[in-house]
């Protein structure tokens, strides 16, 4: 089997908020995340240079933080929105919801963080002699995912790299 993956946008955004926990002021026994109604879209079936555009999970993951502080709420909305715009290269392609982050008061400056976001991960084959999922007759692995980056470019006259 190759070293494909798929990408999990989700787990992604849970790790960068697991590390920002310090200065959000939560414990990780505090933090808790889950997947909710998954769906497995026809991808198109057309061929990247990732592979074949095979499927799309679409899902809804739901991340909670017991016990905020209030004063950090706004900051944890904030940092969301900040990490899907710099990480979610999906979100505008599918026209997916804004997150919806809501709290509950517990009284004595706490808060129940409750954070509501739509994710597509896109799933890419490979042909693979090994490969598990067969498939218009032959057998495939998961692509690799590539992390796409300019290293030029150019904005009106002015050129970079």
């Amino acid at each position: 089997m190759s070293d494909g993956v798929i990408r999990n946008r989700f787990l992604e955004l849970c790790r960068h908020l697991k590390d920002k926990k310090n200065i959000l002021k939560f414990t990780v026994e505090h933090f808790d995340s889950e997947v909710e109604e998954m769906t497995v879209e026809n991808g198109g079936q057309n061929e990247t240079e990732q592979g074949w555009h095979f499927a799309n999970f679409r899902y809804r993951g739901m991340i909670y933080i017991e016990r905020l502080p209030g004063e950090t709420f706004a900051l944890l909305a904030l940092m969301i929105r900040a990490w899907l715009d710099e990480h979610d290269d999906t979100r505008n392609t599918y026209r997916l919801e804004q997150p919806v982050i809501e709290s509950v008061d517990l009284g004595g400056n706490l808060v129940d963080a409750m954070c509501e976001i739509n994710f597509v991960d896109e799933v890419f084959l490979v042909e693979s002699e090994t490969g598990p999922i067969e498939w218009r007759g032959g057998k495939y692995d998961l692509g690799v995912y590539p992390v796409n980056y300019a290293e030029q470019g150019a904005i009106g006259d002015v050129a970079t790299g």
